[in-house]
């Protein structure tokens, strides 16, 4: 699937993509990965904004941190003057794929501006929402000019997507995304599956798979580990009932890591940020809203890039053992062949 998903948006958009940005990408892939990065050899490809900070669900997973103050959202809200100050950053020009997220990207006014101003800059763009808010605003963001979006399901909005999503998808056509739990998949299957039936029936061009993210190092009891028999069942069933309906589903988690299944490059290959320029760490450590990981607008041309923690995590990863950084232990990322090196 990850290859299909490839290949459709290169034949789709070979044309709107600028040449400096699929030159980064080639250097990306074949250049050596180092510790530190060096912005002239390489810069990151997939670069993800937060837009928002506000949401319209209330979901106990997420990795955005609550905010302190009742209106403080305001500072994080994005702006088209805002976006253009982080497009315009070295560390950002020459991404192949910005990425729209929150909080709930569809409650920002400008999103529409956003993505055109993306787009005009020869970058992809794709739309991460929770869906609820698509009925209304999915032909303006099409008009926009947007490539992808990814509706996330979650138990909270799948009676109501159920209702919205074949008619987004007329319009056009998305991708589902829904995170795995050891929990869910062992007590409550159903559930799952009813999330592959709606967005086969709903007209979705697929549906991604997560394993569940861990917060924190001691967070692991609702991963999916290789010995799980019933993961490696149930995904044979799935794939076998709804055949004809690209599913990706995750690599299970290794116990034990061997040297050639350090696979994560997303301190290479990935930069998150939000308005203020304050960086996550991956895609498991979000921006929060302070700069615990970096700022864009710090004095180094990297913006944060090279801060000590992830020049000493990217050391951990390329090391030829099977050690991995304490910060790392039971992520799935390590491991899975979607997310971990584009």
């Amino acid at each position: 699937m990850k290859t299909m998903t490839k290949i459709q948006m290169a034949a789709k958009n070979l044309f709107a993509v600028s040449p400096e940005a699929v030159w980064n990408y080639v250097r990306y892939k074949f250049g050596p990965r180092r510790p530190e990065m060096d912005l002239s050899v390489f810069r990151p490809i997939l670069v993800a904004f937060l837009v928002t900070r506000r949401c319209n669900l209330s979901c106990p997973f997420c990795i955005i941190p609550p905010l302190s103050q009742p209106g403080e959202w305001q500072a994080y809200e994005a702006d088209p003057e805002k976006v253009l100050r982080i497009l315009d950053h070295p560390a950002v020009r020459r991404a192949l794929y910005i990425g729209l997220s929150g909080g709930e990207p569809l409650l920002n006014k400008d999103l529409p501006e956003i993505i055109r101003l993306v787009r005009s800059r020869g970058y992809l763009c794709g739309v991460v929402t929770n869906g609820t808010l698509l009925g209304e605003h999915v032909r303006e963001i099409k008009k926009s000019g947007v490539n992808i979006i990814n509706v996330s399901l979650y138990d909270t909005n799948m009676e109501q997507l159920a209702a919205l999503l074949p008619e987004v998808n007329r319009v056009f056509p998305c991708r589902t995304n829904r995170i795995l739990r050891k929990s869910e998949l062992e007590k409550d299957p159903e559930k799952i599956e009813a999330a592959i039936r709606l967005s086969r029936d709903a007209g979705c061009y697929g549906m991604y798979f997560g394993n569940y993210l861990p917060r924190g190092i001691e967070d692991a009891a609702e991963v999916i580990w290789e010995e799980n028999l019933r993961y490696l069942q149930f995904r044979a069933e799935m794939t076998s009932k709804y055949r004809g309906f690209p599913i990706y589903w995750p690599t299970p988690m290794k116990r034990t890591l061997m040297p050639g299944d350090k696979k994560c490059r997303m301190l290479w290959h990935y930069l998150s940020t939000d308005m203020r320029g304050n960086m996550g760490l991956c895609c498991n450590y979000s921006t929060g809203h302070h700069a615990a990981y970096g700022n864009l607008f710090a004095a180094d041309e990297a913006g944060g890039l090279n801060l000590p923690l992830k020049v000493a995590m990217r050391k951990a990863l390329l090391a030829k053992d099977g050690s991995v950084p304490s910060l790392c232990r039971n992520c799935p990322i390590m491991c899975d062949e979607w997310v971990s090196d584009y």
